[in-house]
């Protein structure tokens, strides 16, 4: 490939650490390290963090953002990301890599004006797109209509997991040459252990804060067993609401609050990572079940839909699943 403009779109957080080399896992980065290796110019557009006062077109996106996503159930958010700055990276841009939906969802008016100016190839990494609630006919609709459009303008549309793979070819067949399975895969050179760096001091560990985990499942298994030992890593959980067998640490990737290392070590400190999750056909939980079972701690979580990959992760044998979603199982 000769030298081209690549540009990722992330979500917030990773510019800092890039720039910090604050990190040491890699998988959140999506190739971009591979890249830094080549010859490519590389560019960086991240969406910020929201600021509760705007005024004048930040107002405006801000209104439009409530109302698309009251219209289609549809994670817009132009507020964060459409900028006069973003706008000229992506005019200088051959090749743009969009690191999830809502970030392209977000990006896709300036898309769609920078797609008529020049041929920019954009590639787009979805994680949960497509298992989007309808509901109302005027939201079906509408969700339709912006998923066909961001699908006409992508070159490449890549699922992490096999089943919203196998549900977006069942309802947007005519766009199947540009769907791409590709598996989240995780830095296996960062995350492993050797057997004498284990703790003795185990815990049962439960960490994420994406919306399809089931924190109040957690929290009522945590209730049922008060002689087992849990850590709870998240921000979606209240302090209060909290059993003394179990400690609570706020926190998420994106915010830095913990390091590659710190997670590692609770990793390393856990006898047993469990991840209840609510119906879905996101592959919710895929990146801690491959890190913790790349640690050599077992995983038990809910078969959903979204499950990854049901052909490779078999029930007792390197994985537990929970078919019923009881507290009991």
């Amino acid at each position: 490939m000769n030298k081209v403009n690549i540009t990722y779109v992330f979500g917030s957080g990773r510019k800092e650490k890039i720039q910090k080399n604050n990190f040491k896992a890699k998988e959140f980065f999506y190739g971009y390290n591979h890249f830094l290796k080549t010859d490519h110019n590389l560019n960086i557009i991240e969406m910020e963090v929201e600021d509760p006062k705007v005024f004048g077109l930040k107002k405006i996106l801000r209104l439009l953002d409530k109302i698309l996503r009251k219209l289609t159930n549809l994670p817009f958010f132009f507020t964060e990301i459409l900028s006069f700055k973003n706008f000229i990276t992506l005019l200088k841009t051959d090749k743009l890599i969009v690191t999830n939906d809502r970030l392209a969802l977000s990006l896709l008016p300036f898309l769609l004006v920078v797609k008529v100016i020049k041929n920019i190839e954009v590639y787009v990494i979805i994680m949960g797109l497509f298992s989007k609630k309808g509901g109302k006919y005027i939201t079906n609709k509408l969700q339709k209509f912006f998923i066909k459009l961001l699908l006409r303008i992508s070159k490449k549309i890549c699922f992490l997991g096999s089943g919203e793979a196998a549900l977006a070819n069942d309802q947007y067949s005519y766009f199947s040459n540009r769907f791409y399975l590709l598996p989240f895969s995780i830095d296996t050179e960062y995350w492993n252990v050797n057997e004498n760096e284990y703790s003795q001091n185990k815990k049962i560990l439960f960490i994420g804060n994406d919306g399809n985990r089931d924190y109040e499942m957690f929290l009522k298994i945590v209730k049922s067993l008060p002689d087992f030992s849990f850590t709870c890593i998240t921000n979606n959980i209240n302090k209060q609401d909290v059993p003394p067998n179990c400690e609570l640490i706020s926190g998420s990737w994106n915010d830095s609050l913990l390091s590659d290392d710190q997670i590692k070590n609770y990793y390393r400190n856990s006898k047993l990572v469990i991840i209840p999750l609510k119906e879905t056909f996101q592959p919710s939980g895929q990146s801690v079940s491959l890190q913790a079972m790349s640690m050599g701690v077992p995983v038990i979580i809910t078969k959903t839909k979204g499950f990854w990959d049901s052909d490779l992760f078999k029930h007792e044998k390197n994985i537990y699943f929970v078919l019923d979603h009881s507290i009991e199982s």
